[in-house]
């Protein structure tokens, strides 16, 4: 057996209360004194033989007994006493926790989903005899030991919290007895066929913004918002919805939801104006607040400054179509005085490196950029890649001018040739280019669809990075070129930098700045999945609502040694009412 305390503590809890128990039973109180006017009646009564029973010589005891088992009875209920858990071998075992944000859902009567499961783990960890214990999740993996030191398996449980982060692999620990996992189900996961499922599901009415986007309309000046909200619960109920653009209210109401119904809206707004968007719901039965939130950027209410350099280039002419585009075609001459979001090299480099991002055409050798390599004279372009910078692109329709490879180890080939010359290459990685290494004067490119299309989705890819890209709180991975992150609330989020990528976690729904060597982007977060805010299911076998315990759905011993005191203390007071016992 184990406690919720340490094993000393609670027995010491134990003895002195029994102790404390058959102490205030012994100590009898002072005889009240009483002056009468003649003894005759009493020694009558009391100088008689009388021959006590056997139960009048041992009932004395029976009621200490009584006494010290109640008192002992109610100390270990507070002690919390479990069965202590046989793992097979002993050895070691693991206890994975879901990670999901379903997770923190709020329970009926208090906490979440999650502090239920830490508190099972923690009993868990306490019962366990195996020599050492580690700690998982499904979105970080082991996150501490294995270990023998109890306290140290109690302090991780203490400091997790749910992430939501996409799962890894599933935590393996060698030579593990057992391992539990503590879940609400409301994901299917892959897992071994040995795992323990302790389930803490509770159904749990919640409302959620399941789709919130704005996005310039065909016509030039204007923009519409799309907002989806949804109730998942047994019963409708009026939710609350407030959506704002910058810090103007534009929709500000209590719109009534159909049990497990949505209710979907279309707002029509100028394109001119703050690019921020900002969507809230709040209802009576709502158990989830991550999915309560949501932000959306409109990138045309800004238009993207582009700086066109190069003699006789057609890009500019080309660019100045575009609406949500501020073109300047800029003479090398004057290159060092401009500004510009994104530039547009043309066989032309600066001399050094921009610190704007920069779509780089047929450029010659450069001390920054690198040098030439040697020339295909009629490349063809091989089919099958996919990126979004190569997105409607048919180079079918025209003849591709000469080819060189850049000799730089960053780039990345996007398109090749037959003969595996880099066509297209981005980086990412000292800033944010593409290349495009033939040339397209020496051929009809230039004159087909596919031009305009391959510049328009480079400036677009360059400028506008995260455009139509959504992010879901969590962990996030980056181009290694990112320096800073900075959470809507203005504070800067810790970094990880790795070789390839740089990883952070956005802890909630909204617009995130972050910042590069190539400039500024803005992460659009918020978590936009039905399936995660539907609270009222859960994957587990046979759906069910109440844990799965380890002691085979018995309950807690602790209620046990509840009930178990308040029966031998009515039982005691009964048989006192009726002088069977002292």
């Amino acid at each position: 057996m184990t406690f919720a305390l340490s094993t000393w503590v609670a027995s010491l809890l134990i003895a002195l209360a029994g102790a404390a128990a058959l102490a205030a039973f012994v100590v009898r109180p002072r005889p009240r004194q009483q002056v009468l006017a003649s003894l005759l009646m009493w020694q009558g009564v009391l100088g008689g033989a009388h021959e006590r029973t056997l139960w009048e010589r041992i009932r004395w005891i029976v009621s200490a007994v009584l006494t010290v088992l109640i008192a002992a009875a109610t100390a270990a209920a507070i002690a919390r006493p479990a069965p202590r858990i046989e793992d097979r071998a002993a050895a070691r075992l693991l206890l994975v926790l879901d990670s999901s944000w379903s997770m923190r859902a709020r329970l009926p009567t208090r906490g979440t989903r999650w502090d239920r499961a830490v508190e099972e783990a923690r009993a868990m960890a306490a019962a366990s005899n195996a020599q050492e214990i580690a700690v998982a999740t499904t979105a970080d993996g082991i996150v501490e030991g294995p270990t023998a030191d109890r306290a140290r398996v109690d302090d991780a449980l203490t400091r997790l919290t749910p992430s939501g982060s996409a799962d890894g692999s599933w935590p393996h620990l060698a030579d593990a007895g057992a391992t539990h996992f503590f879940t609400d189900g409301a994901r299917r996961r892959a897992m071994p066929p040995d795992v323990v499922l302790h389930s803490v599901f509770v159904p749990a009415a919640n409302v959620a913004l399941t789709a919130f986007d704005v996005d310039r309309t065909p016509a030039e000046d204007g923009a519409r918002i799309v907002v989806n909200v949804a109730n998942f619960s047994s019963a409708p109920q009026p939710v609350h919805l407030t959506i704002t653009r910058g810090a103007d209210a534009l929709f500000d109401r209590s719109i009534t939801v159909a049990a497990s119904g949505t209710h979907r809206d279309v707002l029509a707004v100028p394109s001119a104006g703050d690019a921020r968007f900002h969507a809230h719901v709040s209802a009576a039965g709502n158990a989830l607040d991550v999915d309560d939130d949501a932000g959306a950027w409109l990138w045309t209410a800004q238009p993207l400054r582009v700086g066109v350099v190069g003699a006789a280039s057609r890009a500019a002419a080309l660019l100045a179509h575009d609406p949500t585009l501020r073109v300047t075609a800029i003479d090398p001459a004057r290159y060092a005085d401009a500004n510009a979001d994104v530039w547009v090299f043309d066989r032309w480099l600066p001399a050094t490196a921009p610190a704007q991002p920069a779509l780089v055409i047929d450029p010659p050798d450069s001390s920054w950029l690198g040098t030439r390599g040697r020339t295909e004279a009629q490349p063809t372009w091989r089919p099958g890649t996919a990126h979004p910078i190569l997105e409607g692109v048919d180079m079918s329709l025209g003849r591709l001018g000469p080819a060189r490879p850049i000799g730089r180890p960053t780039l990345q080939a996007v398109a090749m040739s037959e003969h595996d010359t880099p066509l297209i290459s981005i980086e990412e990685a000292q800033g944010r280019y593409v290349v495009i290494g033939f040339s397209m004067q020496d051929a009809g490119f230039a004159s087909t669809p596919a031009y305009p299309i391959l510049v328009g989705n480079a400036v677009d890819w360059l400028g506008r990075p995260e455009r139509g890209v959504r992010h879901q709180p969590g962990h996030v991975n980056l181009p290694p070129s990112t320096r800073r992150i900075v959470s809507p609330n203005g504070r800067a989020l810790a970094l990880t930098t790795f070789d390839d990528r740089v990883s952070a976690t956005l802890p909630a729904p909204g617009l995130y700045l972050a910042e590069s060597a190539a400039g500024q982007r803005v992460l659009t977060v918020s978590l936009d999945d039905p399936a995660r805010s539907n609270l009222m299911s859960s994957t587990l076998p046979e759906n069910r609502s109440v844990p799965q315990r380890s002691t085979g759905g018995r309950q807690p011993w602790w209620v046990y040694c509840a009930a178990a005191a308040f029966v031998l203390a009515a039982l005691e007071w009964v048989t006192w009412r009726r002088r069977v016992t002292v």
